[in-house]
């Protein structure tokens, strides 16, 4: 089966096309149907981090660049900032399934300090 641009983009319109675009406006330089569509190419490849599909990309750029618009290249992983690991406490409602609250803390830091102030926040009522 020969895959084409069009084919490609009704299908990933069909499957993905719902998924809202967390990113700034002025920060969108590349397609989010094309991010997804190059992670989900490279993960059934076998990549399993950013920087695998980031490389993915870069060695199937020809290929890709025939099936995406590409105006700007490859998407590629900003290592200098982008991402930074956070750490967050949440307060769970089990039964519900419900986050009832989220704080973050301290890189290197134990929960435990952040839990007592995150729960002198609230008025619990009833048994634990």
């Amino acid at each position: 089966m020969i895959v084409s641009r069009e084919s490609l983009s009704a299908c990933l319109g069909q499957y993905f096309g719902g998924i809202a675009d967390p990113r700034v406006e002025h920060t969108r330089a590349y397609q989010l149907l094309d991010i997804i569509a190059i992670a989900l190419f490279a993960v059934l490849a076998g990549a399993d981090s950013w920087v695998a599909i980031e490389t993915y990309g870069n060695v199937k750029r020809a290929w890709l660049e025939t099936l995406l618009v590409l105006p700007h290249g490859i998407p590629y992983y900003d290592r200098d900032g982008g991402v930074k690991a956070l750490q967050i406490v949440s307060a769970w409602a089990r039964e519900h399934r419900l986050v009832l609250g989220q704080c973050a803390v301290e890189s290197k830091s134990n929960e435990i300090v952040a839990v007592v102030p995150f729960l002198k926040g609230w008025r619990i009522i009833g048994q634990f």
